[in-house]
């Protein structure tokens, strides 16, 4: 056959795969059909193979490799979270526990504060001890009396 004449030998020289006329294509105008909705097809399929194992390029293994390791990540992440929620929990019982304590250890001392200025006030009949912030204790003159409270605590 010539050169060039699109022969079907020529076709498969170059590569590209001639399908199978089933033999139920016995006419050739049916044999025709076939070969134009299908000759397409086997040149895909070879030139551009696909494997139900590889998508974009990514085999399955590889996929399910990805995919615990995702879910790893999510378990740490989850676990890191749960684990810093705890903590943010353990911090703030802490800190309650701390101001619990802390108050219950002062109150006898602020009690026995208490106790000297009223005694002071009420033996020196003054109007107001106070501090810099509070007023602790109304009677009717005013003088600094913080060395007699020191003097009532026994504080030199």
């Amino acid at each position: 056959k010539r050169q060039g004449s699109g022969s079907v030998d020529e076709c498969v020289g170059r590569g590209f795969p001639y399908p199978e006329v089933p033999s139920v294509c016995n006419d050739p105008l049916s044999a025709a059909g076939y070969l134009a909705s299908n000759y397409w097809k086997g040149y895909l399929r070879e030139s551009f193979p696909t494997d139900s194992a590889r998508v974009l390029g990514v085999s399955y293994e590889e996929l399910e490799k990805a995919k615990a390791a995702q879910a790893t990540i999510e378990a740490k992440t989850k676990e890191a979270q749960d684990l810093y929620t705890r903590l943010q929990n353990f911090s703030q019982t802490a800190q309650q526990d701390l101001q619990k304590q802390q108050e219950t250890l002062m109150a006898p001392i602020q009690q026995k504060l208490q106790n000297a200025i009223q005694a002071v006030g009420a033996k020196g009949g003054y109007t107001a001890i106070l501090d810099s912030a509070t007023l602790l204790y109304k009677g009717n003159s005013m003088e600094d009396v913080s060395a007699k409270v020191k003097a009532e605590l026994g504080i030199k």
